[in-house]
C-alpha cells in the first residue's frame, strides 16, 4: 500500500475532484460527447451493498460529466453470463482474495479468458510485469514490479476500474475446534478438519 498523503496526489483519488471531473470533461468532449451521453446500462448483482454503490457513482457521473446510465440488477449467475457476452455498457463484479498476494488480483482481472476480462485486455508491458513476478522470490524485486504494473494500470487503458475496498470479520465459538485463521475469504469455506467440543474449557479473558 502506498502512503495516504501520497495517494491523495494520484488522478481518481485525490481531493478535491475538481482536476479529475475537468480531465473527464475534456476526454467526453474528445470523444464526441460534451454534452453528455445517454442509454448507457450497468449490469450487476442485487447485492444491496452493490446497488446502493452503483446508485452514488451514477448519480456523481451524471452530475458532473452528464453521463446517463441505467442499472440493470440481476441474479449472480446473469450477471455474469452478461458480463461474458458483453450485453451492458459496463458491469460490477466483486473480487476476494484467494491468495493474500498482489499477484492474485493481477490474475484474477488480467488473465485472458476469465470473465472479468471479457474483452481479453491485454497490455505487453504488463503481461511482461505478470510474468516475471510469478517468477521472483526477493519481495523487495517483487514490490518494485507491482509498482511498475500500477503505473502502467493508472494510464487507464485497462477494462477494470477499482470503485471500493472491503474488509469483513467474525465471532467464532470457542467449542469449535480445528479451526485456523484463513488468509483469505476463500479458506474461510474450508470446514473438513473442523469439529464441535461442548466440552472444551473456556478461554481466559
Amino acid at each position: 500500500m502506498e502512503p495516504l498523503d501520497e495517494l491523495t496526489q494520484v488522478p481518481g483519488w485525490r481531493q478535491p475532484k475538481d482536476p479529475d471531473i475537468a480531465e473527464a470533461k475534456l476526454l467526453m468532449a474528445e470523444a464526441g460527447y460534451a454534452d453528455g451521453i445517454d442509454g448507457l446500462t450497468w449490469n450487476l448483482s442485487t447485492s444491496p451493498t452493490g446497488i446502493r454503490q452503483a446508485e452514488v457513482v451514477t448519480e456523481q457521473l451524471r452530475n458532473s460529466i452528464g453521463m446517463d446510465i441505467r442499472l440493470e440488477t440481476a441474479d449472480r449467475a446473469s450477471t455474469v453470463a452478461r458480463i461474458r457476452e458483453g450485453t451492458a455498457n459496463m458491469s460490477a463484479d466483486g473480487s476476494g482474495v484467494i491468495i493474500s498476494d498482489p499477484s492474485d488480483y493481477l490474475n484474477q482481472h488480467f488473465t485472458i479468458g476469465t470473465h472479468k476480462n471479457p474483452d481479453a485486455w491485454s497490455d505487453p508491458r504488463l503481461d511482461k510485469i505478470i510474468d516475471a513476478q510469478a517468477k521472483e522470490l526477493d519481495p523487495a524485486k517483487r514490490l518494485g514490479m507491482f509498482k511498475d504494473a500500477l503505473e502502467v494500470l493508472r494510464e487507464g487503458e485497462s477494462q477494470f476500474v477499482p470503485m471500493t475496498w472491503g474488509y469483513s470479520g467474525g465471532l467464532l465459538d470457542y467449542r469449535l475446534q480445528g479451526y485456523n485463521v484463513p488468509e483469505s475469504e476463500q479458506q474461510v469455506k474450508h470446514w473438513e478438519a473442523i469439529w464441535w467440543d461442548p466440552d472444551a474449557p473456556l478461554p481466559p479473558p
